[in-house]
């Protein structure tokens, strides 16, 4: 399927593309949260994130709390390139923009 840059967008579909190449924080059904850059947003609806990380955060509060105290800095595990579907995204932060020379 081509694509014809000359149509008339949705809004939509211009504020996805004003994401490309951004940094965006996912957060998922499940308690989990995903940063990443966006690279793609495929035709099976699946968000395509690149440098993506997972935020490692424990649901139980104590060992919140005692994480907190021994150090400041979050955890975080790296994943590469990562795949999230669109039906298991609870909301979406646009974290930084990369700009090119």
């Amino acid at each position: 399927m081509e694509v014809n840059v000359n149509e008339p967008q949705t809004d939509a579909i211009k504020k996805i593309r004003s994401w490309l190449n951004c940094f965006l924080h996912i957060e998922t059904v499940g308690n989990r949260s995903f940063r990443g850059q966006f690279i793609c947003l495929d035709k099976q609806q699946n968000i395509l994130l690149k440098n993506s990380c997972e935020d490692l955060q424990p649901e139980d509060e104590s060992i919140k709390q005692e994480q907190d105290q021994k150090q400041d800095k979050e955890k975080l595990r790296d994943m590469g390139v990562l795949i999230v579907p669109l039906k298991y995204v609870e909301s979406i932060q646009v974290l930084e923009k990369i700009t090119t020379l």
